[in-house]
């Protein structure tokens, strides 16, 4: 199994975090298995293609969720993503951060801007496959004047760099409007609370850290602003459906390029 995250030009990197791949082998005789991944916060529109007798060809959208996710990969297993910069989703889709919280939605919404038959013949491909959506949302930008939320960008811009290690009641005290209406913009565009983004950028800069980077249980846990490695574990009894030492194994067995953390 492959995931890979590709990176977006910079002129873009206000509305995509990245785009994504996660791919089984067709010959992998073993059925159907469960699959683990952890929140990011993000919004995801998935092509996914599933080789077989007959080839499945299947687009969903993602909603963001603060808990380890959960799902069932068949052999020829093949997907694309493209994940949203947090609090953009709105000016993509009809919807917000807080209809599409733990939605997968089947088929996804067709987006009018993108040529799905020619995403689809490039599917294969994934250089050209990121070229094209790079030139697509380079215009779907210019012809909406696509804009941040300024006080969404303020707030995401100071966690995701903090690595959410940042106390939230300091961060309100500097921005340009009240603690309520901030945290009710927030909830509603990116589709968790303050807080809970916070949780989950500690939660995912850790597991980066611990299983990508390869530095170490212990350095990963205060590097990332936990206070001890209690204070991790019970984050991570919150989060997962699935114990730590299971969750290591786990995605021990998946081969990850180009994963970092994305601020």
């Amino acid at each position: 199994m492959v995931y890979q995250e590709y990176s977006v030009p910079d002129h873009l990197s206000d509305l995509l975090t990245c785009y994504w791949s996660f791919s089984r082998n067709q010959e992998d005789e073993q059925a159907a298995f469960t699959h683990y991944f952890p929140p990011d916060a993000s919004v995801s529109l998935i092509f996914i293609k599933i080789a077989g007798e007959a080839t499945i060809q299947i687009t969903a959208l993602f909603g963001p969720t603060k808990y380890i996710n959960v799902t069932q990969i068949p052999p020829g297993f093949n997907a694309f993503g493209i994940r949203f910069k947090p609090g953009m989703v709105s000016q993509i889709f009809s919807m917000t951060g807080a209809d599409l919280r733990d939605v997968n939605m089947q088929p996804a919404p067709i987006l009018d801007f993108i040529d799905y038959t020619h995403l689809w013949s490039l599917f294969e491909d994934r250089e050209s496959l990121t070229e094209y959506l790079d030139s697509v949302f380079s215009r779907r930008q210019e012809d909406l004047s696509i804009t941040f939320h300024p006080t969404i960008h303020k707030i995401i811009g100071i966690i995701m760099q903090s690595k959410g290690q940042i106390k939230i009641s300091t961060l309100l005290t500097s921005l340009p409007i009240s603690e309520r209406q901030a945290q009710k913009v927030f909830k509603t565009e990116v589709g968790l609370t303050i807080k809970e983004f916070a949780i989950v950028m500690r939660f995912r800069a850790a597991i980066i850290r611990m299983e990508l980077e390869k530095r170490g249980y212990q350095a990963s846990v205060f590097d990332a602003g936990y206070y001890d490695q209690s204070h991790f574990l019970r984050d991570f009894r919150k989060l997962s459906r699935i114990s730590l030492k299971d969750f290591k194994k786990y995605i021990a067995n998946i081969d990850h390029k180009g994963v970092r953390y994305r601020s």
